[in-house]
């Protein structure tokens, strides 16, 4: 299953500007003082921008996930499902019949669908939003599904890191990961973090690159298997 995706201008542009605030973060001169804080769309950017995009690798340390949250699928409440599978199976019998929403073109609830759909081998008409108004258009029935931030069996995280610029030195690399460390472990912001829907990370550094060096290779060839592109 192949789709054919075309950027909008808007969409090309913050793109460009998460470029320039990872760029800008890389080459600060105040080493540990000047921050990143990131979701995982860092690492979707290269499946799209090729040589111009940032390796997070490459240009920046990473310090610590800060925070994770699954990606889901809701419904409307008339429809007739309440798993996946439940969706699996009218989108068979009818090819095209069905639509999800999605906060955008090229975001990871978009990624997220092609994916699922692709390795359930349907297909469903998508309909892109800007932001968040797609979860309220299904809530009125205006479209019957959204993919937003646990697909049951299907591992799609949305996470939120913090980085360093590259070069920062191991001894404040180190103590940037202790604070975060100790930051996920206080109670206020334990409690703040789940009310906005969040789990807290431990903020260990080998699988956070791990999961940057995961996401970016899985994005990249899903990007290229369904022809997602910017034009």
């Amino acid at each position: 299953m192949r789709h054919s995706l075309h950027f909008s201008k808007c969409a090309a542009l913050a793109a460009a500007a998460a470029l320039a605030l990872a760029h800008g973060s890389a080459r600060a001169a105040d080493v540990g003082h000047t921050l990143l804080f990131a979701s995982n769309s860092i690492t979707t950017l290269p499946a799209f921008l090729g040589p111009r995009a940032v390796d997070p690798l490459v240009a920046l340390s990473p310090v610590g996930i800060v925070a994770t949250q699954p990606m889901i699928i809701v419904a409307h409440p008339s429809f007739a499902g309440s798993t996946f599978a439940d969706v699996v199976r009218p989108a068979r019998e009818k090819p095209g019949a069905l639509a999800y929403a999605t906060s955008g073109m090229g975001s990871l609830a978009h990624l997220t669908a092609v994916w699922a759909l692709s390795r359930a081998e349907i297909g469903m008409l998508h309909v892109p939003y800007a932001g968040s108004q797609s979860f309220k258009d299904v809530l009125a029935g205006e479209v019957p599904f959204a993919f937003e931030p646990g697909l049951p069996d299907f591992e799609s995280i949305n996470w939120i890191g913090l980085f360093a610029p590259a070069g920062t030195p191991p001894p404040i690399v180190a103590r940037l990961r202790a604070e975060l460390a100790q930051m996920a472990g206080d109670p206020e912001v334990v409690a703040r973090l789940r009310a906005m829907g969040f789990t807290p990370a431990s903020g260990a550094p080998i699988p956070f690159a791990e999961e940057i060096r995961r996401d970016t290779r899985r994005w990249a060839e899903i990007v290229k298997a369904a022809d997602l592109r910017i034009e």
